[in-house]
């Protein structure tokens, strides 16, 4: 964002106030001189230059030549020098007040803005020396804001102050006889005597041509001048006129005075009206300010930014002042007693006092010889009315009086001053210090001083001759002073500072330094032995600072994306928010700060030294501050994104970053103050108020900016694609995006802000104003901030100082860029700061001292980090140095002192961790500890050689287990220890589809969609994408060694040392190197190959736009190589890593023993099996925590993941799970086998695929559906059905048709639902763009439904008598069913293709057929279900075995698994399908993302399987096991439930028929259209398996009269809990008796009891009554109980028996 510069706004506001020499006082007549010299001589002119109003301070000249002042004084301004007098005219500015004496010399007090090229500076004003060499000759004085002005006798013009570069280059060279002068904030206008006003600055040659030859006055606004015409009439120019034009308008003016956006006239009645902008801050239009009744006779105007204020002389004398009230009886006019009580001058004849005469000094000495007895003394008051008494006896004011009776040594004479109004008395003081009698002539040895003084200061204590030392303080601006010093003995001699010096003589001592000047005065008596020195310390003060201001306090803040920035008092830096770019790590270096700038990830510090610090995300080298800065100092910064900027004192910008070659260096003629950077400009603001812009992004092109931002600028600021200027009358103005323009009311702004499609802005009120895109709360300001000091934006957040120094925030809190620290105050002096800034850490051995690297790297927000030393180690450096000088620094307890070595000796360290704790104590008290791990090496320790061959490195540390791994851009692979792969994760390009039947596999790779596999007969098999050829393996590739796969190539190492590659060659990465050879391993990257030689060396080709083939030259005795996306890293024998390509910086480690890298990051695997993973901002990249749980042995990098194998042989994933990666199969274990498969008994499901299908588990699932895009359909158990659809229901599914009456069966097609009544008939309602909704009149006696839209929206229906009805769309030929087709049983309804399955158990189908979909194998039957999937067919057989047909087969759809059989069930999903076993197991084929082929193994008693979010396979028991998820799956809350009884899609249907909906997404919407609903049709218990045995429990078909038999039932429990019930078995037979009833009831039986969670058995014996022929039917019923009779179960009448005799 950008950074506003300590141009300090809120003085830059002030600066636009004005004071001049006021216009008018009128005489008691109204005649209007009608020369500009008559009126300057005239009363109107003369009586106004004795007012003078400033910004908050007023000055007036009282009768007797003195001056009155009174107001704001922090600045010394209404401090009049002690006797001032015979002052005529007076004029103010913001701070300061200057005087013009009747003898033509100014007097100036208070402090001004002094010359500078960066930051404004305030110090104590002084006459410049253009001045004082025409002191005495002035006759005109000006003030404006922070300019001053004289006017000579000789009409030569002199300004000073802030402007004086400015205005001095463009004032005229010649004018003629100036009667008046005035400045304002930019520019000077003077008037002569013949009525012409000539004018310069910046505005002035807007000056109307009217006033030329007839103008009588003049005077200053604030941007505009105010003139007085000789026809009373007044005339306004200048940028503010249009503010107070409307005083043109009147006529019979006698005086003026301008203001901030004010005109003010003294009419002709006495009365004075104002126009513009009132003294009450009010608009007034001619409104009158003061009345006729005070018959006023001048009036003096000044303004700023909050008040304008009047002053105005009434014709009583008294004044009317609407601003700082004034001493009570003040009056200009009538003479009062003076209390002047100063002297003008005193002398004593013959001799000079000690120290020069100054009226305000009281304190005198004279030194006469021994022979002198009497002295005539001459005092001279300032006042002449002033009475004088020298030692009582009155004098006449310049008389001589003779003081006698002299003795030697002091005589005191007092010279008394009482005022004319007899009450002031001053008194002064003269010592005569008479001489001893002469000496004898032997010389004297008294080596003392008899005076010792500091013209203009007073020692630290008085003088005495005895004492030797003495200090003096003198303010900054005073650079030289001078020291008299004066023998006792006027033979001695002396040298100051080894100068000789006069005794009673000045003598001067320049250059003097900030702080102590030490300054010697030696002595030498008169016998040329004695010596005697004294020593004067002149301390000299620091420069005072300006106030802060609301710039000035901005510059020590920033926001960036989601981060922010402080500078506490003592210049170090606080951050928080997001640290993922090492934004928040502050450098020791970055101290002394007094300004910052944040990018989105990256922070600027600008030092008082002028120097930059750059820190966080450097992918750009945004952080690298250019060289070309170096030893220029820099007066601003700014940053954005990726770049960076600085403004040098030379006026040289600089920039760098992001699209910038190296840096880019502009040049500038103008003296600039500020720059801001955004998306697309870069922006400087010149002193002179204007802006100039370049499109940083187009060669830096200058291009115009608005009108607004060409002069008139104080401040400048940038959000993303708009820019903000702040003007000097507090108005705002922007370019850029216009979206959201400025508020047209916006007024009175002291400070800007801009963000990301926002913007903000601080009024002189202290008040928040945001305007902009209404996101994150950032238009809703907070309440309750009070007087806001200052105002930053970072990209989406507002922080705002408030005025008792905290901080607050609003908008976006992503990464706790909300989060201010509590205890921030940026006013508290007091330091906050904790960090520690600096750590350095060196292992000392019998190889030297040696710089270890820390992991993570070092930063002043980790908490712990990690070296590795040598066992060898003799002892350990640690070096550290907390970030703020005033913080203590204790390590492991002790105190230490910061940046000395602490030593810790190698009997301390074991091998293995040693924890060593460094806390750092802020100056406030807070704490905060750093954990340092010194990790020795096991004895021993070192790096196997590197091997020769290709085979032998394989099987060598480097590669054995490494081979086993293969982390992809999105995929995963793993080698398990049978020899097959298993794979998980995104399989978009079929990347996971492991070919079938893979085995004998020694190594594995993944590139960014496909898939490698190496098997031990040297061959290799690829699978996945193949867009560029990547997994056309060379047909005659044989005796490889190694696999790689790049980004979209792949290649091969042979066990001979050669390389071969196919695949893309974009990039030439297939142009394997045709002399290369003996190599012993290869590695790719995205578009680049490393290949290490048995020498050690390294090989590269292929991609290299970031330098990652340019193997550096000196690298060798190389044993490992990992390339990545820009980066290859090569590990040294040593255990040290190099790095080239794209920089990555390089921690420095050592004991390395494995190495990874990935598409910005390094992986490293330690001595000790931990890891050390490492990117550009990040240095625990992908989240890999610094300890791990386990020991590492191997690891496989991709573009986010980190895929480590431990040594237990389990798997750890870090970094992006966006498609599952890090989901690991749960049963994984890489060196351990497969359990055998199950060969246990069966569970209690239904058996076959028909029972399958009538059973509670497909019946329940069928039940529910999908309503539009994420809504959802339910068949309740009475019959009705409930819709809830999320968001808008375009089409009125949620209005359920009132012709639905008991509906049996539901499906849907997105847009539409499809419902079959009880009656046979059905109902479409939705979308209806194809007639679906339109069912035919002849659909009726339906007793199945389907439908499907995804290519277009179709509805089948089966009829009673076999028949498929088909309407709607029928763009493939779905409609266009076969003319010959009956005995229909069941239908399917495909993307372009239908299915119908014949009761004679062949299948039929119809429909598009550009895939085979339509082409049934020939000889199917036997079918007992049918499935479509897309363009896809299957059928399952009565055996349980599957056919599948038609797809593209693309991720082995049509791949069923060879031998499989039992089938009961399949659940279709994105062209994944699971298969449920009727011995509980489960088989999956087809698409294998997120890795749902992988099932358990050993995972049995399945009753139901599913796929969603994953493959859930639903046990026996009611618990839930998952695999193949993906990350949006709670797997925690579903392997939580049970008695769940199977799941549909995404909604759980549990044992007793109730729901709930598991995803998070709109979850309570559905969950609450789901409370109530039951899908299992009232029956909460199941019958299953009814058999007929004979007495003695044995199978039978038939039973012979009179003879025993059994029936026999399983009862399943879907109620939650054990369950009471009623199980009746009935037989029935004889006439009329069928399966649905009738007959004659031959025995029934009722068996009460509970049913247990896990069902039971019931069974009842029974015997055949004689008589009995034909068929008998079993009748099995579960009810309630005998009370109620309400069934429970649905009633089972499949089983019935031959009666044989």
């Amino acid at each position: 964002m950008k950074r506003t510069k300590k141009i300090l706004s809120i003085l830059i506001c002030l600066s636009l106030l004005f004071t001049y020499v006021p216009i008018g006082l009128a005489a008691e007549t109204s005649s209007l001189p009608q020369t500009s010299a008559a009126y300057a001589a005239s009363d109107y002119a003369q009586y106004a230059a004795k007012m003078a109003v400033g910004s908050d301070h007023m000055a007036v000249v009282k009768v007797d030549g003195t001056v009155e002042a009174w107001g704001d004084n922090t600045k010394g301004q209404c401090t009049v020098p002690e006797g001032l007098t015979d002052v005529k005219a007076v004029a103010a500015g913001i701070y300061d007040t200057l005087a013009l004496k009747t003898d033509g010399t100014v007097v100036a007090w208070g402090s001004n803005y002094a010359p500078s090229a960066g930051k404004p500076i305030i110090e104590p004003v002084s006459i410049p020396d253009e001045v004082t060499a025409v002191q005495g000759n002035i006759k005109l004085i000006a003030a404006g804001g922070a300019t001053l002005a004289v006017v000579t006798e000789s009409n030569q013009v002199i300004v000073w102050g802030k402007q004086q570069g400015p205005l001095g280059a463009k004032q005229p060279n010649e004018f003629g006889n100036i009667v008046a002068i005035a400045v304002n904030s930019s520019d000077v206008a003077v008037l002569d005597d013949n009525g012409n006003i000539t004018a310069w600055g910046q505005t002035a040659d807007t000056k109307p041509q009217e006033l030329d030859g007839n103008t009588l006055a003049l005077s200053a606004g604030l941007y505009h001048f105010v003139a007085l015409k000789n026809d009373g009439k007044v005339v306004v120019w200048g940028p503010h006129a249009g503010k107070c034009n409307g005083i043109s308008a009147v006529s019979g003016v006698r005086a003026i005075a301008g203001g901030f956006q004010f005109a003010g006239a003294l009419l002709v009645d006495g009365s004075v009206k104002g126009w513009g902008r009132s003294p009450a801050n009010n608009n007034v239009d001619g409104t009158e300010l003061v009345p006729a009744s005070a018959n006023v006779k001048a009036i003096s105007s000044a303004a700023e930014p909050e008040t304008a204020y009047i002053c105005a002389l009434r014709g009583d004398g008294t004044l009317y002042v609407n601003g700082p009230a004034g001493p009570d009886g003040l009056n200009l006019l009538t003479e009062t007693s003076s209390s002047n009580v100063y002297l003008s001058s005193l002398a004593v004849a013959g001799y000079d006092l000690t120290p020069v005469f100054n009226a305000t000094i009281t304190d005198y000495t004279v030194d006469v010889p021994s022979d002198v007895y009497s002295v005539d003394i001459t005092a001279i008051t300032a006042d002449a009315t002033a009475n004088i008494k020298i030692n009582g006896e009155a004098v006449a004011s310049g008389t001589a009086q003779t003081v006698d009776n002299l003795v030697v040594g002091d005589n005191k004479v007092t010279v008394e001053v009482t005022a004319e109004d007899g009450i002031a008395v001053n008194a002064y003081t003269i010592t005569i210090k008479r001489a001893k009698e002469t000496e004898p002539p032997q010389g004297s040895s008294n080596a003392t001083l008899s005076g010792l003084t500091v013209v203009g200061y007073d020692l630290d204590q008085t003088f005495d001759a005895t004492t030797n030392t003495y200090t003096v303080n003198v303010p900054n601006n005073v650079s030289s002073v001078d020291i008299t010093a004066t023998t006792a003995n006027a033979k001695a001699t002396m040298k100051i500072n080894e100068t000789e010096a006069t005794s009673g003589t000045a003598q001067n001592v320049d250059n003097l330094v900030v702080g102590n000047n030490e300054v010697t005065v030696v002595v030498t008596a008169e016998d040329g032995i004695t010596v005697n020195t004294y020593t004067l310390i002149i301390k000299r003060a620091s420069q005072v600072e300006p106030l802060p201001t609301p710039a000035a306090y901005a510059a020590r803040l920033a926001g960036g994306d989601n981060h922010a920035a402080a500078v506490l008092e003592d210049g170090t830096v606080i951050l928080w928010g997001d640290n993922s770019s090492r934004q928040l790590e502050v450098p020791v270096e970055a101290n002394g700060v007094k300004a910052l700038a944040a990018g989105a990830r990256h922070t600027l510090a600008l030092k008082e030294d002028g120097t930059v610090v750059g820190w966080g995300l450097n992918s750009y080298g945004q952080c690298d501050v250019p060289a070309v800065l170096e030893g220029i100092p820099v007066k601003d910064i700014a940053a954005y994104g990726w770049n960076s900027a600085a403004l040098s004192k030379d006026n040289k910008i600089v920039v760098w970053g992001r699209y910038i070659e190296n840096s880019q260096e502009l040049e500038n003629e103008k003296n600039l103050i500020e720059i801001a950077i955004n998306n697309n400009y870069l922006l400087a603001l010149a002193e002179d108020g204007t802006v100039r812009a370049w499109k940083w992004r187009e060669s830096f092109q200058t291009c115009e900016v608005p009108v607004g931002f060409s002069g008139n600028v104080v401040s400048i600021t940038a959000g993303d694609t708009h820019t903000l200027a702040l003007k000097v009358d507090g108005s705002v103005v922007s370019w850029g995006n216009d979206d959201y323009p400025v508020p047209t009311e916006l007024a009175n702004v002291q400070a800007i802000a801009a963000g990301r499609d926002y913007s903000a802005a601080l009024t002189a009120d202290g008040n928040i104003r945001v305007w902009g895109k209404d996101q994150y709360g950032l238009l809703d300001v907070p309440s309750g901030l009070g007087q806001v000091q200052a105002l930053v934006a970072g990209n989406y957040n507002v922080y705002v100082l408030k005025q008792d120094g905290t901080l607050t925030s609003w908008g976006r809190n992503w990464s706790g860029e909300g989060d201010v620290p509590w205890e921030l105050n940026l006013f508290n002096p007091v330091s906050i700061n904790d960090q520690l800034g600096r750590l350095i850490i060196q292992s000392v051995g019998e190889a030297g001292v040696t710089d270890c690297g820390i992991y993570p790297r070092f930063g002043c927000e980790q908490t712990e980090g990690i070296v590795d030393v040598g066992n060898g180690v003799q002892k350990v450096h640690i070096i550290a140095q907390p970030n703020s000088s005033r913080a203590t620094l204790e390590i492991d307890g002790t105190l230490v002192t910061a940046g000395d070595p602490v030593v810790i000796n190698d009997s301390a360290l074991s091998v293995g961790d040693n924890s060593i704790v460094i806390k750092v104590t802020a100056e406030s008290g807070s704490e905060r500890s750093y954990t340092l791990h010194v990790k020795r090496v096991s004895a021993g320790y070192t790096l196997t050689p590197l091997p020769q061959t290709p085979e032998a490195y394989q099987e060598s540390e480097y590669a054995k287990s490494a081979r086993r791994l293969a982390a992809g851009n999105g995929h995963i692979l793993a080698l398990k220890n049978n020899g097959t792969v298993i794979a998980w994760g995104d399989n978009g390009q079929g990347g996971c589809n492991v070919p079938a039947g893979l085995d004998n596999v020694v190594a594995v790779e993944t590139g960014t969609q496909h898939s490698l596999a190496l098997k031990n007969d040297g061959t290799v098999v690829a699978w996945g994408l193949n867009r560029n050829g990547e997994c056309n393996v060379p047909a005659d590739l044989s005796g490889v060694a190694k696999i790689s796969a790049g980004g979209n190539f792949s290649s091969a190492l042979g066990k001979d040392g050669k390389v071969v590659a196919w695949g893309d060659n974009s990039q030439k990465q297939c142009d394997v190197p045709t002399d290369l050879n003996d190599v012993v391993d290869i590695q790719c990257g995205s578009n680049h190959i490393l290949a290490l030689k048995k020498d050690g060396s390294v090989v590269a080709w292929g991609g290299n736009y970031n330098g990652q083939c340019d193997v550096p030259s000196s690298l060798d005795q190389v044993v490992a190589i990992a390339a990545g996306l820009r980066n290859s890293v090569a590990l040294k024998d040593d255990g040290t890593l190099v790095i080239w390509g794209k920089e990555l910086k390089n921690l420095n480690l050592q004991y390395v023993k494995g190495i990874d890298v990935g598409s910005g990051y390094i992986a490293a695997l330690k001595w000790d099996g931990s890891l050390a993973v490492w990117s550009d901002g990040n240095d625990m990249a992908l989240g890999v925590p610094i300890k791990l749980d386990k020991q590492v042995l191997a690891i496989s990098g991709s573009s986010d993941n980190i895929l480590a194998l431990n040594g237990d042989g389990t798997l750890t994933v870090w970094g992006n799970d966006r498609y599952g990666q890090c989901d690991i199969p749960s049963w994984l274990n890489l060196f351990e086998d497969d359990p055998p498969a199950y060969s246990g008994p069966a569970p209690n499901i239904p058996q076959t695929p028909t029972a399958y299908a009538v059973s509670d588990y497909s019946q329940a699932v069928s039940k529910i559906c999908f309503a539009g895009v994420s809504g959802r359909a339910v068949l309740n158990m009475d019959g009705t059905v409930k819709v809830t659809v999320i968001g808008d229901d375009y089409y009125n599914l949620v209005q359920v048709p009132e012709s639905l009456n008991k509906v049996t069966a539901i499906t849907s097609f997105a847009n539409n639902i499809m419902a079959l009544n009880a009656d046979g008939t059905v109902v479409v309602w939705g979308y209806n763009g194809d007639g679906q909704c339109e069912v035919p009149e002849n659909v009726q006696n339906v007793i199945a439904i389907a439908a499907n839209n995804r290519a277009s929206t179709y509805c089948l229906a089966l009829t009673a008598d076999g028949k498929v009805m088909a309407w709607g769309g029928n763009q493939y030929g779905q409609c266009d069913v076969p003319k010959e087709l009956t005995n229909v049983i069941a239908i399917a309804a495909g993307d372009k293709h239908c299915l119908a399955l014949k009761n004679d158990g062949t299948v039929v189908a119809w429909g598009n057929n550009d895939d085979g979909q339509c082409d049934v194998p020939e000889g199917l039957s036997y079918v007992a279900r049918i499935y479509v999937d897309k363009n896809l067919s299957l059928a399952l057989k009565n055996d349980g075995t599957v056919v599948a047909w038609g797809g593209n087969n693309d991720k082995g759809q049509c791949d069923v698994p060879e031998g499989l059989s039992g089938v009961v069930d399949i659940a279709i999903e994105g062209d994944t399908y699971a298969a449920l076993k009727n011995n509980g197991t489960v088989v999956v084929w087809g698409n294998n993302r997120l890795g749902c082929r992988n099932v358990p193994p050993g995972l049995h008693d399945v009753a139901a399987v599913s796929i969603g979010d994953g493959v859930m396979a639903i046990k026996t028991d009611g618990t839930i096991v998952i695999w193949g998820k993906s990350s949006n799956l709670d797997d925690e809350l579903l392997t939580s439930l049970s008695n769940v009884l199977t799941i549909s899609k995404d909604i759980i249907i549990f044992r007793d028929g109730t729901l709930q909906y598991y995803s998070s997404f709109n979850a309570d919407e559905i969950n609450g259209m789901l409370a109530g609903l039951n899908v299992l049709s009232g029956h909460y218990f199941a019958i299953n398996n009814v058999e007929l045995l004979d007495p003695a429990g044995q199978s039978i078909t038939s039973v012979a009269n009179q003879a025993g038999y059994r029936i026999k039932a399983q009862v399943a429990n879907n109620y939650g809990s054990s369950t009471a019930g009623l199980t009746i078995i009935q037989v029935r037979a004889g006439a009329g008796a069928t399966n649905n009833g009738g007959g004659q009831v031959l025995g029934c039986v009722g068996i009460s009891g509970d049913i247990p969670i896990t069902g039971s058995t019931v069974s009842s014996d029974f015997t055949l009554p004689a008589g009995i022929s034909g068929t008998a039917y079993v009748d099995v019923l579960v009810w309630e109980g005998w009370d109620t009779m309400v069934p429970r179960a649905e009633a089972s009448q499949d089983l019935s028996f031959s009666v044989t005799n």
